[in-house]
């Protein structure tokens, strides 16, 4: 009998264990997942590209990248103001479910507040992150949320992405923190372009600025410290 109780409060645990990793809306995964599940994914993709360095090429499967994708539900405060915030929750969740079915079982879906998601692409080559941006944007768009009264609303997205490590040249330098500060700053470049489109960026040349800003972004970009890679409608 004990040992069934012990069982009976460890899953128990479990469960609400999970939960906290949940969030609760759209059942995707929350930031505290991510806190607890990437500082082992980034040990090994740095491993990974200091190996790169003292070889002079991976192996074909070796992909050690990890690729973050902020991504924005366009124009979402309308739907809200329009149609009352039980069709922006619907909205959430179709989001949710499409993230799922466009992203592969070992990546990231994740709520990361508000109309905002975070994709985590892990051990892809950052020079297939456009085509996946490029499926993340396409399928949103595609894809129609039944409201209760039978309405079909469509919505597009905004992203930006950035992968780590940021820079290959010192791929411990820069933290996952950071790389998700340049992907919304990239963000907010697709936004300022008129939404519906993806923004990228990576380094042309080693980076060693501690500077992240979007003043020092705007600066690199200028001096072609970093490049841009952005599709339109």
């Amino acid at each position: 009998a004990l040992r069934e109780r012990n069982a009976e409060l460890s899953d128990a645990y479990d469960a609400v264990d999970q939960a906290s990793l949940t969030d609760s809306l759209t059942g995707l995964s929350n930031r505290r997942f991510l806190e607890r599940h990437i500082d082992s994914d980034i040990a090994r993709s740095v491993r990974l590209w200091q190996e790169r360095q003292l070889r002079s090429e991976f192996a074909a499967n070796e992909a050690a990248d990890l690729v973050f994708f902020l991504i924005d539900i366009d124009h979402f405060k309308q739907v809200n103001d329009e149609y009352g915030h039980d069709a922006g929750d619907a909205v959430l969740k179709s989001v949710g479910t499409c993230l799922l079915e466009v992203t592969r079982e070992e990546d990231y879906a994740i709520r990361w507040g508000g109309e905002e998601f975070l994709v985590v692409a892990r051990f892809v080559d950052r020079l297939n992150a456009p085509f996946i941006a490029e499926k993340i944007r396409n399928a949103i768009a595609a894809r129609g949320t039944i409201l209760e009264t039978g309405q079909v609303l469509k919505c597009t997205c905004s992203i930006g992405f950035a992968a780590l490590p940021f820079d290959g040249t010192h791929p411990e330098r820069y933290s996952w923190q950071d790389v998700v500060c340049i992907a919304d700053h990239a963000l907010y470049a697709s936004k300022q372009a008129g939404r519906h489109r993806w923004t990228g960026y990576h380094p042309a040349v080693a980076v060693v600025s501690d500077d992240l800003s979007k003043e020092w972004i705007e600066q690199a970009l200028e001096s072609g410290v970093l490049e841009m890679v952005s599709a339109t409608e």
